[in-house]
């Protein structure tokens, strides 16, 4: 019986084996295919979209350049340059720093943007020497979302690393991508993938209207401010093919270590400091340019005495005593940190239980993207004061366009700050340029879910862009409530902590930061269109203190 049996499942146990196995392959061909024809069905609606977009953009394109040119005409003894802004971060660190009025000093300026579509941006900066224009907004493609995995498999950096584990361990929508990406590169390599993103918008995007804008102004030189948006690439693409001169500027000290896509089409591109060109030459050795070192024009706002207000002033119109020290908490966003309003509320509560109670004021600036609503509990607390930075005037991906005021209300808020807290921004950078003992903070609620994303808690303080600034001690790490109020009460008795660390972090995430880097830029623009460079001891010098 025992033989009689063994014989049958000799004989049926492969048969087994190889149909299971077979189920496994359907399975998983099936699984591949339904992705396969899912992306398909994106592709084309993002063509659809494109093509909607472009074909409305074409009248008012075409209707805004005359306007602009009746009412602005240009002088025919400058030349002209393009100046793409494509999000609120531009928006700050070149129109509202010093660039935009040295650069209309020399040149005329068209402003190409996607924000030209509200009428109080093309008010307010359309004039002399200055025409705006409307754009494409961001395009967000999947073919993006597949060359960014793809180039995340290939990169060096740490951080793209540690996005790609958390995609593994998600087995979600952006695995599947992840996984399509790695499949490709059976086959092809980032260059292909490159070519077939700028191939797939320059196709869909219609070409008179590159030929018109270009035909009108003649540009000597096309700027992309955000060099990993990729609505700008249509532009700085022909720019390059047609003779005309590129710059791109990385406009966050993240984006290097952290995007996956930058423009190859640029024959220059703008860095904040010396780290960040060789991480530049280290991930992207695919970007053949010159690299110029000139700060960020953003962190200017912080040497310029003519936007401060009296410190009694200021904090009185937020209705606080401005006879007590105050901290500055800056948000991050809703998405990167979900329960922050709750980390707040009982950071507010816990202060005013120990020995800081009555003797210390809480400013909170939300985040452009951030709620207010998020913190209505807490409005109208005693020394409680909550400002915006901006209200949102967009519908679009960016709804952030910030003005003058809401610069001011930024320069001032840093300045008569006693302590500098966020969980891990840019904002830590700018506490260090008005000398702000500076607390990140590094612990959740422990009261809401968070859903899983790209960017994990963990890797705030460790990502490549920002972990030397925990290294090198420029910042106090608060792991719990109990670290924050110790470290608060620290800051707030003595105000010089950790200040030669603060000057080593600065001088090396942002070389130049003595409030000159927008004069900076404008000398690596006037090189690089072969004009007389303008330094302080030349025209521009006299030209500015005259006036």
């Amino acid at each position: 019986m025992h033989i009689y049996l063994s014989r049958v499942l000799k004989i049926f146990l492969p048969l087994f084996f190889l149909v299971y196995y077979f189920k496994k392959i359907i399975e998983i061909l099936y699984n591949y295919l339904k992705h396969l024809f899912k992306g398909l069905r994106i592709l084309c609606a993002d063509a659809l979209r494109i093509t909607r977009e472009t074909s409305f953009l074409k009248d008012r394109l075409f209707m805004s350049i005359e306007e602009q040119k009746a009412s602005h005409p240009f002088s025919r003894e400058f030349q002209t340059i393009f100046l793409i802004i494509t999000s609120g971060q531009s928006v700050r660190t070149f129109l509202i720093s010093d660039v935009l009025s040295l650069l209309t000093m020399q040149y005329n300026l068209v402003i190409i943007s996607p924000y030209a579509s509200n009428e109080e941006f093309v008010r307010t900066y359309s004039g002399k020497n200055i025409h705006v224009l409307p754009w494409i907004d961001n395009t967000d493609l999947l073919l993006e979302k597949i060359a960014t995995y793809y180039h995340m498999l290939k990169s060096p950096s740490d951080t793209h690393k540690s996005i790609l584990e958390n995609i593994r361990q998600s087995n979600g929508k952006q695995f599947y991508l992840y996984s399509f990406a790695k499949f490709l590169d059976i086959f092809i390599n980032r260059d292909f993938l490159d070519f077939a993103c700028k191939l797939f918008i320059w196709t869909l995007i219609p070409h008179r209207l590159f030929r018109r804008l270009f035909k009108e102004y003649s540009p000597a030189l096309v700027i992309s401010t955000v060099a990993h948006h990729s609505s700008s690439w249509p532009l700085t693409y022909y720019a390059r093919h047609h003779g005309c001169k590129v710059l791109a500027n990385i406009i966050s000290w993240d984006n290097i270590s952290t995007k996956g896509l930058l423009d190859t089409s640029a024959q220059h591109y703008t860095l904040w400091s010396e780290e960040m060109a060789e991480e530049l030459e280290m991930y992207f050795p695919c970007i053949k340019s010159k690299r110029h070192v000139v700060g960020s024009p953003q962190f200017d706002l912080y040497y310029k005495d003519e936007l401060l207000l009296k410190r009694e002033d200021f904090l009185s119109s937020l209705g606080l005593n401005p006879s007590l020290p105050y901290i500055l908490y800056t948000t991050n966003t809703p998405v990167a940190m979900p329960d922050e309003h709750l980390i707040v509320r009982r950071y507010w509560k816990e202060i005013n239980r120990s020995g800081l109670s009555k003797n210390v004021s809480l400013i909170i600036r939300l985040h452009p993207k951030d709620k207010i609503e998020r913190y209505s509990e807490m409005q109208g607390m005693e020394n409680f004061a909550i400002t915006l930075a901006g209200t949102p005037k967009w519908n679009g991906v960016d709804c952030w366009i910030p003005d003058r005021e809401d610069m001011i209300r930024l320069a001032n808020s840093m300045r008569y700050a006693a302590v500098s807290v966020n969980v891990a921004s840019t904002m830590s950078l700018e506490s260090f340029c008005v000398k702000l003992p500076t607390i990140n903070v590094a612990f959740k609620s422990g009261d809401m879910r968070w859903n899983k994303s790209l960017w994990s808690f963990e890797m705030y303080h460790t990502s490549v862009h920002y972990r030397a600034l925990v290294e090198n001690g420029a910042v106090a790490i608060a792991r719990s409530m109990e670290e924050l109020i110790n470290y608060t009460l620290e800051s707030l008795n003595k105000r010089t902590l950790r200040q030669d660390e603060m000057k080593r972090a600065l001088r090396l995430k942002v070389a130049y930061h003595e409030g000159n880097s927008a004069e900076r830029f404008f000398e690596v623009v006037s090189d690089i269109i072969d004009s007389k460079p303008v330094r302080k001891d030349g025209a521009f010098y006299r030209a500015k203190h005259s006036s």
